[in-house]
């Protein structure tokens, strides 16, 4: 049994060919997330481990850089995630993130290569495709929710979020397609878990270039062929949980 603390990290080691084993690890709380005089928010935060073409997913580093971002902020606790790019793996790990943070916002991150910033998933669809996973395997069923809704919007304002993205200098659009992969059957699964089992909360999935300027705090520009230095990627993500987190869902 998992107990909830401020910072929750699961880690999924894979092995090609082999069977996946899950580990948690969990850090003790350096102090107290919840204010007498409030109860704390509650933020997950995922990202994704490798896959075929992508062998350093900088999801992750962009998540472990919010999390030490935010850890020292009153009345926030924050949740980390990291899922397995594998088809069953990973919507398995999701649901348990889920379950253990029971989060009123829910924020997951992963790359895409045609990405030059950031890219606000409006929906999701209810859709697998073809592609194999880290393990070479396809998803067993062409739905993620046999019987499901085949897009789930965004309840989010998410041109709120956009306009404070940009603000930090960082390029930011909201996208209509969140594709066929893991990226989007999370998305599915997450909003799908929110609108089922806790009404009111929120779910965004975001897109981020493959390459941040080599993960380093830096303010220089990124090497060619990366969409922006890793320092300006953490100030947007920053910036993205600021508006979400002070805005209710729509109605």
């Amino acid at each position: 049994m998992l107990h909830a603390t401020r910072n929750f990290h699961a880690a999924h080691n894979v092995r090609q060919g082999a069977s996946c084993r899950t580990r948690a690890r969990l850090r003790p709380p350096p102090r107290p997330c919840r204010r007498p005089d409030q109860r704390p928010v509650r933020l997950l935060l995922t990202a994704f481990g490798p896959f075929p073409g992508v062998a350093e997913n900088v999801s992750a580093s962009l998540v472990r850089a919010l999390q030490a971002e935010l850890r020292s902020l009153p009345g926030l606790c924050v949740f980390v995630a990291e899922l397995p790019t594998l088809w069953r793996e990973a919507e398995a790990a999701l649901l348990v993130a889920l379950g253990e943070a029971r989060p009123h916002l829910a924020l997951h991150f992963g790359v895409s290569q045609s990405s030059g910033g950031f890219e606000l998933e409006t929906r999701a669809r209810n859709l697998c495709n073809g592609l194999p996973d880290a393990a070479g395997a396809t998803a067993q069923c062409r739905a993620i929710e046999p019987g499901g809704p085949p897009w789930l919007q965004c309840p989010l304002d998410l041109a709120h979020a956009r306009r404070a993205i940009a603000a930090t200098g960082a390029r930011a659009k909201l996208s209509r397609d969140a594709g066929g992969y893991l990226c989007n059957a999370v998305y599915y699964r997450s909003l799908l878990t929110a609108r089922r089992q806790a009404p009111g909360h929120g779910a965004l999935f975001v897109h981020i270039p493959t390459h941040l300027g080599g993960c380093q705090e830096s303010e220089a520009p990124p090497p060619q062929g990366c969409g922006m230095p890793f320092a300006l990627a953490r100030r947007a993500g920053l910036a993205l949980i600021a508006a979400l987190m002070n805005r209710k869902p729509e109605t």
